[in-house]
């Protein structure tokens, strides 16, 4: 098979208060937000990709886990990332 992968094309994270993230990512990252077909995500513009936070998965619970996001890097690119 010969493809080349590139990306990330899609990025959500599953967090505990949809509407407070969500007004992070828009008013102080600055990202687009995009139309969400999906009540329980919001939806934006990062650039190639699209990013998304969105309500908890069923079955997950964000406080029974120690560490959310352990290993977990992402990184967004921002001309003044030191200014946020």
């Amino acid at each position: 098979m010969n493809s080349t992968t590139s990306g990330p094309d899609f990025v959500s994270f599953q967090v505990r208060d949809l509407e407070a993230s969500a007004a992070f990512y828009e008013h102080t990252v600055g990202m687009v937000r995009l139309p969400a077909p999906n009540p329980d995500a919001a939806v934006f513009s990062a650039g190639d990709a699209t990013f998304a936070v969105r309500v908890p998965l069923p079955g997950v619970d964000l406080d029974a886990i120690p560490q959310p996001g352990a290993g977990i890097g992402v990184w967004f690119r921002n001309e003044d990332a030191a200014g946020l």
